[in-house]
């Protein structure tokens, strides 16, 4: 089956730490916060701007808080003033989307590829190059920073024990 086979192909070229496909959601329950489990498996959406990664604005990767799968550069992150962490592009091959007709709306679900995480929901309202807005619930991701912001922050802490 060639869902099957993508599905595996895109577990193999990820960072994940777990097998996503063997984790059963007593499993999840056991392994997400009761919240960051909600909006992932029950594919909840969090607050509006509680989330942390709202305003960040540091070089790196968003990376998937179920699988740690790589999602979204930190490169393709936007200001939409919606809520949520917004970003105009994803990382090729990590997300896989699907119609969501929930609470009388007709919406884009996006979703992690690796492990089928609810990540938020795709937008035609984005910035150039794309036109797209990936809406999505900060409470999905962890943020990996770059090797220089690493770096910057190490020496910044260098100074201040000085």
């Amino acid at each position: 089956m060639d869902k099957d086979k993508d599905y595996q192909s895109a577990l193999e070229k990820s960072d994940l730490k777990i097998s996503p496909q063997k984790v059963s959601r007593d499993q999840w329950k056991q392994i997400l916060t009761a919240e960051q489990f909600n909006v992932t498996r029950n594919a909840a959406t969090e607050k509006p701007f509680s989330s942390k990664y709202c305003k960040l604005n540091e070089n790196g990767m968003y990376t998937c808080v179920c699988c740690g799968a790589t999602l979204f550069s930190a490169s393709t992150k936007f200001d939409s003033n919606c809520g949520w962490p917004s970003f105009f592009d994803a990382q090729e091959s990590s997300v896989i989307t699907r119609n969501d007709f929930s609470n009388n709306m007709v919406r884009t679900e996006v979703l992690c590829k690796a492990c089928h995480a609810h990540l938020g929901h795709l937008f035609s309202d984005g910035p150039k190059p794309s036109g797209m807005r990936y809406c999505i619930n900060g409470i999905a991701l962890n943020f990996k920073p770059s090797f220089e912001t690493q770096a910057a922050a190490a020496a910044d802490d260098d100074q201040s024990k000085n």
